[in-house]
């Protein structure tokens, strides 16, 4: 969802996560996510997060980026103040979780969603 996309839903609202809440998202994911091999371990991802609200929930949403496939890409977190919006055309590639997107309530410390794009 873009940034506009965002300021048009008076019922999304942006919001700066805390670096503990990111340490303890990515403590989920690194033993819920399981990456094919050839992509490389968690930590060699570009991770990005950003808080988000929606129905009145804060939640933490993050774009991970594979420095396998995206060799543009750094290693490393990134937390922001909006969301990370990735566009490529995807045609012709096989799935192989070279960008997964999740969700993270703070709150409850549980991870909401968990999906690979490419």
């Amino acid at each position: 969802m873009t940034s506009a996309a965002l300021a048009a839903d008076a019922d999304m609202g942006l919001w700066l996560p805390s670096e503990a809440d990111v340490a303890a998202l990515e403590q989920q994911l690194d033993g819920k996510l399981i990456l094919v091999d050839s992509l490389g371990r968690f930590d060699s991802y570009e991770r990005h997060y950003a808080g988000i609200t929606k129905s009145g929930v804060k939640l933490i949403e993050g774009t991970l980026l594979s420095t396998a496939v995206f060799t543009s890409a750094s290693p490393g977190k990134i937390i922001e103040a909006e969301p990370y919006v990735f566009i490529m055309s995807v045609l012709g590639r096989r799935p192989s979780c070279g960008l997964v997107e999740v969700e993270y309530n703070p709150q409850t410390k549980t991870v909401t969603l968990i999906d690979c794009k490419l």
